[in-house]
């Protein structure tokens, strides 16, 4: 069975945020929980064109979840 890296969930949840659907919750459960698997990085980068993407990690870093 083939299965999305944690990155792939994370960068096409986070793309898809509008201000109309700012729902950060199903992100922020993958991230509490798989957040030692995470390429945080990676993700920065590959998220970095959305300011709701952005947010997020504003949002991570201030929950301690990204330290």
């Amino acid at each position: 069975m083939r299965v999305l890296r944690p990155e792939d969930v994370l960068v096409t949840k986070r793309m898809a945020l509008t201000e109309h659907t700012l729902d950060y919750e199903s992100c922020l459960e993958i991230a509490r929980s798989l957040r030692e698997q995470i390429d945080w990085d990676d993700l920065r980068r590959r998220t970095g064109s959305s300011p709701y993407a952005r947010a997020f990690f504003t949002l991570v870093e201030e929950l301690g979840i990204l330290t």
